[in-house]
C-alpha cells in the first residue's frame, strides 16, 4: 500500500506539473476559456492533494494500530507460552 500512496503521489504531481504548464501556455495565447477550464482542472487537483493527505493519514494510523495490536498479541503468546516452560 505503501508504493501505491507514493506512486500516486508522484503521479499528481506529474499531473499538476503538466496543468501549470498548460495553464501558461493558455495564458500567454489568450485562451481565455481554455485558461479558465484548466485553472478549474487545477483547482481540481488541488482538492485531490487534500483527499490524498487525508487517506495517507488515515492509513498511517491504522497501520500504527495495526501493528500495535500485533505486537500485544505477540507478546501474551511469549507470555503464555513461558508459563509451560
Amino acid at each position: 500500500m505503501k508504493e501505491y500512496f507514493e506512486q500516486f503521489k508522484n503521479e499528481l504531481q506529474v499531473a499538476e506539473e503538466k496543468l501549470d504548464i498548460l495553464i501558461e501556455w493558455h495564458i500567454s495565447k489568450k485562451h481565455n476559456g481554455a485558461t479558465e477550464i484548466a485553472g478549474d482542472c487545477r483547482s481540481a487537483i488541488s482538492g485531490l492533494w487534500i483527499e490524498f493527505y487525508k487517506l495517507s493519514e488515515a492509513y498511517k494510523k491504522a497501520e500504527a494500530s495495526h501493528e500495535k495490536v500485533l505486537q500485544e498479541n505477540l507478546d501474551n503468546l511469549l507470555g503464555e507460552l513461558k508459563k509451560y516452560d
